[in-house]
């Protein structure tokens, strides 16, 4: 499978980048109408930008990606006062394709100017701390999309899903998708910029100076 990897990186072709996600059931969650479209979004964002892209679509009030992988996730808009609902809501269509179960209970967000931040939550019975005193708002985005990520997961690991969430950038254009291991090894080794390619959770943490 290395070999594999090699060639079509050092052909640059993205119509064979789509292709070979195909072939690992990237467009599997997809509606079958949408996935040449999708795959030639894919070829032409690579092409161009050396970057993963989708095609989003708007039903019940939320933006979706068609390929149920691909989201938004604008970490300083994660760290305010409801950010974690709201992106709760916005990946349901995918832990809904996924059959993933997730009941939230028992939030707290306090902020005080002498005690700082305290937020956490229990999602399916596990509680979550995410900010306990936290006083560092210089990185708050980005310890929220961590811990964000760190707690999806978490549920994809109870529930025994081979999916998993990884990041993608950072600040307001942040970004999260959804890989089995086998997609996640390709795109890694394929997309040539750190900065626009999903990252293992602890690189992308080194990469934006937190733990």
């Amino acid at each position: 499978m290395l070999n594999r990897f090699k060639n079509i990186f050092r052909k640059h072709s993205g119509i064979e980048i789509a292709d070979t996600l195909d072939s690992m059931g990237y467009f599997q969650y997809a509606d079958p109408s949408d996935v040449e479209l999708l795959k030639q979004e894919i070829s032409n964002a690579y092409e161009a930008w050396g970057m993963i892209s989708s095609i989003h679509a708007l039903e019940n009030g939320i933006h979706y990606p068609k390929d149920y992988r691909l989201y938004s996730l604008d970490n300083e808009a994660l760290f305010e006062q409801g950010g974690y609902h709201k992106y709760l809501a916005e990946i349901e269509p995918t832990t809904k394709k996924l059959n993933i179960s997730i009941y939230v209970e028992d939030e707290l967000e306090e902020y005080s100017p002498t005690n700082g931040i305290t937020h956490s939550l229990s999602i399916n019975g596990v509680k979550y701390r995410i900010f306990e005193q936290f006083r560092d708002f210089s990185r708050a985005g980005t310890i929220a999309a961590k811990k964000f990520i760190e707690i999806i997961n978490n549920v994809l690991v109870l529930q025994q899903s081979h999916e998993k969430v990884y990041p993608i950038g950072s600040g307001t254009s942040g970004q999260l998708i959804f890989l089995t291991p086998e997609q996640f090894r390709f795109i890694y080794a394929v997309y040539p910029d750190n900065d626009n390619k999903p990252l293992p959770l602890k690189e992308w943490a080194r990469k934006h100076g937190i733990r």
